[in-house]
């Protein structure tokens, strides 16, 4: 059987050969609530989405899932327009090498796009050629923009009634370790954890207390970059620390579990560039006996699709351990997605989608109300 990173560099260059036509298109919906994270808040999610075609009309999607401003990132949603539209895109229509190191977020949308393209053309689904062998996937709800005892339970008691298994509680410094309290005192048995943003390193008083809670991980306490406060913080702390924004390439992922600075990884696809670059991260993980998760971007439909294909991935290899993912049901963001909504099942379950390619595309008259800018490229 064909390794699933082999199946990737295989699909890529089919589906990029394959392709006469291609469309860039910035869309804009609304969140049902903003998004609070120690970075920013998002009152409404813009992406910029890339669809390529064959001759025979059939189209491959794939999503930038940049923040609207350079927050989270250095990249952010008008620049990776401009970056698709006068560069990545051109290139690959001309067969050169589209995949910028310096754009990963606007190089993971043109490389889904092309296996989204090529799956299709053969009528495969992308979780199945990953070796995905579950299309269910256990998840933990993000809690976000809950800052009373009052809001953080009824916002957890809604995502253990939707079936959540764990719960994540965004943080930033001076948060108030009680609302963590108030939920171990209702829910002594579910696994809590906290996502800092980079931002807590030097309030040493919550992370005591986060420390004294016993959280099941601490997601990215220090800033990206700073390798060397990392390792100190995660040194002083005896629950688990986890890494998002350090994690950029396998190679970096790889010499920062070397020096100890974490022992639980997110991985977004998009994020490291790719599903390529988050398949290389597992198995650093992997060498490394680390824990991993894949996490949310807010993504519209055609980006959390493709991101559910790794994470059941993940969860159907028995030599890699995993927690569950962030990805939850695309309506608790979108009153109306720009897809058929990606779901769970009634156990609460993240549903992978089925069907060929990522099993999901966009609604052309979606698309058309939600559009910020379009383009389209052309030329083979």
């Amino acid at each position: 059987m064909t390794d699933p990173m082999t199946s990737l560099r295989t699909l890529a260059s089919d589906g990029a050969a394959a392709v006469t036509t291609a469309e860039i298109v910035w869309v804009a919906l609304p969140l049902r609530r903003p998004h609070v994270a120690a970075h920013g808040a998002e009152t409404g999610r813009e992406v910029v989405l890339v669809g390529v075609a064959d001759s025979d009309g059939l189209w491959g999607w794939g999503e930038c899932s940049a923040l609207s401003s350079p927050t989270y990132t250095d990249e952010f949603t008008s620049g990776a327009f401009d970056v698709l539209a006068g560069s990545l895109v051109p290139a690959l229509m001309a067969g050169q090498r589209w995949a910028d190191p310096g754009h990963p977020m606007a190089s993971a949308a043109v490389e889904a796009a092309v296996v989204d393209l090529a799956l299709r053309r053969s009528g495969r689904n992308l979780a199945t050629t990953l070796g995905a062998t579950t299309d269910r996937v256990g998840r933990c709800a993000v809690i976000t923009g809950a800052d009373t005892v009052p809001d953080v339970l009824a916002m957890v008691t809604a995502a253990v009634d939707g079936g959540a298994v764990m719960v994540k509680l965004k943080v930033a410094p001076g948060w108030n370790p009680g609302l963590l309290a108030a939920v171990a005192a209702s829910w002594p048995d579910l696994p809590v954890a906290v996502d800092a943003n980079g931002s807590i390193a030097d309030d040493a008083q919550l992370l005591a207390a986060l420390d004294r809670h016993g959280v099941s991980y601490i997601e990215q306490p220090a800033p990206a970059g700073a390798d060397e406060l990392q390792q100190t913080v995660t040194a002083g702390l005896s629950v688990p620390v986890a890494l998002d924004e350090s994690v950029t390439t396998a190679a970096v992922l790889d010499e920062l579990l070397a020096q100890g600075a974490a022992t639980v990884v997110n991985i977004k696809p998009s994020r490291v560039g790719g599903l390529l670059a988050a398949l290389e991260c597992v198995e650093v993980a992997r060498e490394h006996n680390a824990t991993v998760f894949v996490g949310g971007m807010l993504e519209t439909g055609i980006g959390r699709a493709t991101a559910a294909a790794l994470a059941a991935t993940i969860a159907s290899d028995p030599g890699v351990a995993s927690l569950p993912t962030d990805l939850g049901p695309s309506d608790q963001y979108f009153a109306t997605d720009i897809t058929d909504a990606v779901v769970v099942d009634d156990d609460g379950r993240l549903v992978v989608p089925g069907g060929p390619g990522i099993g999901r595309v966009p609604h052309p008259d979606r698309l058309d109300e939600c559009c910020v800018r379009r383009t389209t490229v052309g030329g083979r």
